[in-house]
């Protein structure tokens, strides 16, 4: 009854605008439909054309997994208004508004209820299928997207789409496929822009969203079976001499279950390097004195006259200057000249000249900060400084213990050799990491190379740093604990890498631009929103399941090349000018 209402109507408008001569046929359908708005025309018959259309529905098609292509899940049929509009003569927008929806929110991934909007010119091709005379299918494939959203008319509606696909095709805006007569391709071009309103999402956003979200159902966050080790707990691995008994037990429950903040500076120390498992505690003293004897030598070095003629008025600038921009959240460095940042900016100063090869790279500060939080307690003058086990030490002795934790830090993590080579092994690390990401989430790796972002450049400083200007300190210190408790920590950092992108996704893929600066500050104002412990756990089972497959994934864990050779003309430790610090 509806419909055939509707089509007098439209008759009664038809023989009105002949009688003001103006020939059917010298008007678009779609001008037609902006006409009646501007006359005031198409309120009559507003509701009585929704109610028509109501019966429009929406699906996704399934697709089979035929080379990578990917399974999309059913989204329930939802009844809405499927609509083509016409703007400025040039747009062909089309828009589905769902009879019960609401802005889109990627914090309730709420896509199924959001209204969506394509353009014509953004479409590659219109694929048409009708399963009986009550129902027809248009399926709308996007450029290089792995899979379509297809939508679903019934009864009356599926006159006004033949009206619809007629006049595409008449307007000469899409052509059927020789091969495909059920397929039109589309062939129109639009070098204008359109901004949407905001509450809406893009067809291929909606793609993108319901493909991320399918896929990551695929990793549920277990249940943990533990708790956090305690300091019950890890004495329960020492012996009476000082030796951890069965250390490799111990290293997994912290991968797995993490560890409270007190005992932090005791695992790391085995984690670090700076004590073996086997180590009695006479050795561990002895091994301690033996670490500050060779630091003191290599402060009385840097602090010296220089022999050779090298000058470190340049580094020692550098350090000083990112040194007095490092966070001031603390006590230990709310003073511009508190005897925190001395140590800081000694201890740096002591690695450039240990290390050669590496030297100091700016950002360091930020990965020697952490220490600071985790060994000391309280400062309170250059000879008393509380350590994590409540001892009293002079400076000397607590720059020791954070300067071999830190250099054991770089080391293990692969930062020493990724600094030691920046263009070449960060092009190592990404197209790792890039892989890892690509194969357990093929349109996500697909979205990338499409926008130009495999090398994940906008990400560089993130792993380079290992996120430390990312997350607030007490998350930082979470993440550190998994990747130097896990068996390969510099490898593990890249599949910490492949979470991030994974959770990251749905908001890169949302973003209006999205060239290298736009994405990277999206990054970093979306980063911190987000709980570490869902990216720590996502690295966690990436990890695990590649390990599981090493005929697969062995390239995955290939090292980094090894740091070069240390200049043989230079020594270990290079005297550089004397200084206050």
């Amino acid at each position: 009854m509806y419909y055939w209402s509707f089509i007098i109507l439209s008759d009664l408008i038809f023989i009105f605008l002949n009688l003001c001569q103006i020939y059917f046929f010298q008007i678009k359908y779609l001008e037609l439909l902006n006409l009646f708005y501007e006359l005031h025309i198409f309120d009559v018959f507003d509701k009585l054309f929704k109610r028509t259309i109501r019966s429009m529905k929406v699906t996704q098609v399934i697709e089979n997994s035929i080379r990578g292509k990917l399974d999309l899940e059913f989204i329930p049929l939802i009844p809405g208004i499927f609509s083509v509009e016409l703007y400025d003569n040039e747009i062909y927008l089309f828009r589905w508004i769902p009879e019960k929806h609401e802005p889109f929110d990627l914090a309730k991934s709420n896509f199924q209820e959001a209204q969506v909007y394509f353009l014509l010119h953004q479409i590659q091709s219109i694929h048409i299928s009708k399963e009986d005379e009550h129902k027809i299918f248009l399926r709308f494939a996007i450029p290089k997207l792995p899979t379509s959203v297809r939508f679903l008319f019934t009864n009356e509606s599926i006159k006004l789409i033949d009206q619809c696909i007629e006049y595409l095709k008449n307007s000469q805006l899409i052509y059927v496929n020789p091969n495909y007569p059920h397929i039109y391709n589309v062939k129109v071009k639009c070098t204008r822009s359109f901004i949407f309103p905001s509450d809406y999402i893009s067809l291929s956003q909606l793609i993108c969203f319901s493909t991320h979200y399918s896929i990551f159902r695929k990793y549920p966050l277990p249940k943990m079976k533990k708790s956090k080790m305690s300091l019950s707990n890890f004495n329960s691995y020492v012996y009476k001499d000082g030796k951890i008994s069965k250390y490799s037990k111990l290293q997994r429950r912290v991968f797995e279950y993490g560890m409270n903040d007190d005992i932090r500076p005791y695992v790391w120390s085995y984690l670090l390097g700076y004590y073996q498992s086997n180590y009695t505690n006479d050795q561990k003293k002895e091994e301690e004195e033996k670490k500050f004897l060779e630091y003191k030598d290599l402060l009385s070095q840097t602090q010296s006259e220089i022999q050779f003629q090298y000058d470190c008025n340049q580094i020692k600038t550098i350090i000083r200057n990112d040194v007095a921009r490092t966070e001031k959240s603390d006590s230990f460095f709310k003073d511009l000249d508190s005897l925190a940042r001395k140590m800081m900016i000694r201890i740096l100063i002591n690695y450039n000249a240990y290390n050669k090869d590496v030297g100091y790279v700016q950002g360091m500060c930020d990965l020697a900060r952490p220490f600071f939080t985790v060994f000391i307690k309280d400062i309170t003058d250059e000879n008393n400084i509380k350590i994590y086990n409540d001892k009293w030490v002079d400076r000397d002795h607590a720059e020791s213990l954070i300067y071999w934790h830190f250099v054991g830090f770089l080391k293990l993590g692969g930062q020493e050799a990724m600094f030691s080579s920046m263009a070449e092994n960060q092009m190592f690390f990404a197209e790792r990491a890039f892989a890892i990401a690509k194969n357990n989430h093929p349109l996500l790796g697909q979205w990338l190379i499409a926008h130009n972002l495999s090398d994940l450049l906008f990400l560089y400083s993130s792993f380079l740093l290992q996120f430390k200007r990312y997350f607030p300190m007490n998350q930082i210190l979470q993440l550190w604990d998994a990747i130097y408790s896990s068996d390969n920590p510099s490898v593990f950092l890249r599949f910490f890498v492949a979470a991030t992108l994974f959770i990251l996704f749905p908001y890169i893929a949302s973003s209006q631009s999205t060239d290298n600066g736009s994405i990277m500050i999206l990054v970093g104002n979306t980063l911190d929103k987000i709980d570490i412990k869902e990216i720590i756990i996502l690295s966690k089972q990436l990890y695990m399941n590649a390990k599981e497959n090493p005929a697969q994934s062995e390239w995955y864990f290939m090292e980094l090349p090894s740091p070069h050779e240390r200049v043989t003309n230079y020594p270990k430790y290079f005297k550089l000018k004397t200084f206050d610090s």
